[in-house]
């Protein structure tokens, strides 16, 4: 019964002096955007999307401004990209693996290959139906950007079928999808 007791001592007393490193304006790796401080439940997330094993707590700070950014979820895989305050700093602590990586695409200025028009930003668009009419396996919430002017655009459904042409709307500058 001692031997055990002595072990798990031993190995508390270890976990106290894991190593931890301060970063500065983390990046996402595979979109190199900062990441999110929308949601600081996910703090975890964001360490072991950087390859550490955990969140120190109470060390995060983030920045006062806007940008495009990446929310990640606990497991550390991109789960929106909105436009938000960004993590300027935090801790964290033990190296682990890296996360399988996820492939996304981000497309500038998508155009529907049948009409050659850009896709509308309107409400009824569905921008998983975007993603997957463009060979793309769904949408990453909240990465859609619009041009800020309207033209002559194409509304697709959440299958990525057509489903008005030539809707006069503005239109989408900017769209991630997940490959």
């Amino acid at each position: 019964m001692k031997k055990i007791i002595i072990g798990l001592v031993a190995l508390s007393s270890i976990s106290a002096f894991a190593k931890s490193d301060k970063l500065i304006n983390p990046l996402e790796p595979t979109t190199k955007l900062p990441f999110s401080a929308q949601n600081v439940q996910r703090l975890d997330g964001v360490c072991k999307s950087l390859g550490y094993q955990s969140y120190v707590f109470d060390t995060a700070r983030r920045t006062a401004h806007l940008e495009d950014s990446v929310l990640v979820s606990a497991d550390g895989l991109i789960a929106a990209m909105p436009k938000f305050e960004t993590i300027s700093e935090l801790e964290c602590e033990g190296i682990s693996s890296l996360p399988s990586q996820q492939k996304i695409i981000t497309l500038k200025n998508p155009t529907n290959k049948e009409t050659g028009l850009r896709y509308s930003i309107r409400n009824a668009q569905s921008f998983d139906g975007v993603c997957k009419q463009l060979g793309h396996s769904g949408y990453v919430e909240d990465s859609a950007r619009r041009t800020g002017y309207n033209e002559d655009t194409v509304v697709v459904d959440s299958e990525g079928n057509t489903t008005i042409i030539k809707d006069w709307f503005e239109s989408l500058a900017v769209l991630s999808c997940y490959h």
